[in-house]
């Protein structure tokens, strides 16, 4: 853990509070630091991302954007900028703010391609916005991702696989462990129902409830 007296406890205390569910805990933490740190990037991201979870999507835009301009321009941020991009599409039925959100996660996409959680935001927004082909190809490059992360877990991957590419099922692993990453497996669960395969969608959120993090 980092000294009291550095940014990056601040930044490290307030992520434990947006786990923990207590947004304005973190905003406080974050306002906090930032009269002392004002140009530190981790902890004006993590104060946006407070602002968002509070509800206060106005102000938590205006946050991101300043950290965005200021030349932060990595997964996480882009992320954030699409999450509240949504919130204002989902709060104002603005069909530009919905658009927003595609690109900044497409962008994240972009920036990390192994990392499933830009891709299926970008997919399932795209799938809001009428473009059905394009969504089943983000959808599609997702599960490649998420299949590529289940080979460490060949019991699920076991499980999973025939549902998805049957032709394949023989080529993966018998026996081994069971994924219990909440997360990937609930990812998997959207992207099947983005393609419409609902006997993937079933098992694979039946999986993630059945994993240590799913209450949380």
């Amino acid at each position: 853990m980092p000294a009291s007296n550095s940014p990056l406890w601040h930044v490290a205390l307030a992520r434990r509070g947006l786990a923990l569910g207590e947004p304005l805990f973190a905003y406080e933490v974050c306002a906090e630091g930032v009269e002392r740190w004002k140009t530190h990037g981790g902890l004006r991201q993590v104060l946006a991302l407070a602002l968002a979870r509070s509800g206060a999507t106005e102000s938590a835009h205006v946050a991101a954007e300043a950290v965005y301009k200021s030349g932060h321009r990595d997964a996480e941020t882009l992320g954030l900028l699409g999450r509240i991009h949504k919130d204002l599409w989902q709060q104002h039925n603005d069909a530009q703010a919905l658009e927003q959100a595609i690109r900044y996660y497409q962008m994240g996409f972009r920036r990390e391609p192994k990392n499933y959680f830009p891709g299926i935001n970008a997919a399932t927004l795209t799938l809001c916005a009428g473009r059905t082909r394009a969504a089943h190809r983000l959808a599609n490059a997702v599960l490649d991702i998420c299949f590529k992360q289940l080979q460490a877990t060949p019991a699920t991957a076991n499980q999973l696989a025939p549902l998805r590419r049957p032709a394949q099922a023989a080529h993966t692993p018998a026996g081994g462990k069971a994924c219990k990453d909440y997360w990937l497996l609930a990812t998997i669960g959207e992207a099947a129902l983005l393609l419409d395969n609902m006997a993937l969608a079933h098992a694979a959120y039946r999986a993630a409830r059945q994993s240590p993090d799913a209450g949380l």
